[in-house]
C-alpha cells in the first residue's frame, strides 16, 4: 500500500460524516496519512485524527470555537474554528 507520510487530509461534508470518521479514516490511517482533519459543519467543529497505527487513529481531537489548530506541517499557519463557522 502507497505511504503518504507528511501528508494532510482535510474533509467537509455533513452527509457522510459518519463515513468520513469510521471507514474512510481506517483507510487514511492505513495509508500512513499523519494529519486528518474531519470539518463538521452541523456541530460547527473540527475533528483532527492523528498517529495511525494499525489502521486506525490513536489520537482524535475535537476543537471548537477559539480553540487553536495548526496543522503538523505547517506549525506557523493558525486556525481558529469561529472563524469558519462565524462568516455572515
Amino acid at each position: 500500500m502507497a505511504r503518504y507520510r507528511g501528508s494532510s487530509i482535510a474533509r467537509c461534508e455533513s452527509r457522510r460524516l459518519n463515513f468520513d470518521r469510521g471507514e474512510k479514516a481506517d483507510l487514511y490511517a492505513e495509508a500512513g496519512v499523519l494529519d486528518y482533519w474531519v470539518v463538521d459543519c452541523t456541530r460547527k467543529c473540527i475533528e483532527v485524527s492523528r498517529d495511525p497505527q494499525l489502521g486506525q487513529y490513536k489520537t482524535i481531537h475535537l476543537y471548537r470555537g477559539e480553540d487553536l489548530v495548526r496543522p503538523l506541517h505547517f506549525p506557523d499557519v493558525v486556525l481558529w474554528p469561529a472563524d469558519l463557522f462565524n462568516r455572515s
